[in-house]
């Protein structure tokens, strides 16, 4: 939803307070249909939106308050974060993609195992099958087979999401998983400790 906003306005690129209110509100609304969903389905969820908690600095989070997060996890709710316009230390302002909060999260709030859904069973090969693992080392080898971001995304499509697990992968023992959130019961499913999709973890003696 925010995404035409962002091309009109040409956020990442200049700042424009118009353009950043209106993005904001734009997927501000998009996240309040996705919380009263998981809500009519019995989870207490509720929206923290990343312009009211987040500092980037030249596009990368500087910091982010995280202590209303802990306290609602540790109180049974769910938070639901999303991609959001931001201020930004050197920019004024930047996108600032879910795809990379969801990675800081994780090492933050020190979680062993993250997933990420897609509309695809991970990453596939050029035969169209899904590659079980990537890992720092052998990434240069599947890039060629990794989409960026198409003409609807302007946050890095699926090369994005494999870049940022890697940078995580490099700097803490967290796997993480992109699966295919389409599939009936692939959510549940993990949520229960299966594993699925394309794998992204360090090798072992990977130095940083």
């Amino acid at each position: 939803m925010g995404t035409p906003m962002l091309k009109k306005y040409g956020l990442g690129r200049v700042f424009d307070p118009e353009g950043a209110i209106v993005t904001h509100e734009s997927v501000k609304k998009l996240a309040s249909r996705v919380v009263d969903a998981l809500n009519d389905y019995g989870v207490r969820a509720i929206a923290v939106h990343p312009m009211c908690c987040t500092v980037c600095r030249n596009g990368r989070i500087e910091s982010m308050y995280l202590d209303n997060i802990r306290l609602m996890l540790e109180n049974g709710l769910v938070p639901v974060l999303h991609g959001d316009v931001v201020m930004d230390l050197e920019l004024k302002a930047c996108v600032l993609s879910g795809d990379q909060i969801v990675p800081y999260l994780a090492k933050e709030l020190k979680i062993t195992r993250l997933g990420l859904g897609s509309a695809e069973d991970g990453v596939l090969d050029n035969n169209g099958k899904t590659v079980p693992e990537i890992t720092p080392k052998t990434f240069e080898y599947f890039k060629r087979y990794i989409k960026g971001s198409g003409s609807t995304d302007v946050t890095g499509g699926m090369l994005g999401k494999v870049q940022e697990l890697l940078e995580l992968s490099k700097t803490s023992c967290i796997t993480s998983y992109i699966f295919n959130a389409r599939k009936e019961d692939n959510i549940y499913r993990f949520l229960n400790g299966e594993s699925m999709g394309t794998q992204s973890v360090r090798t072992k003696g990977y130095e940083v």
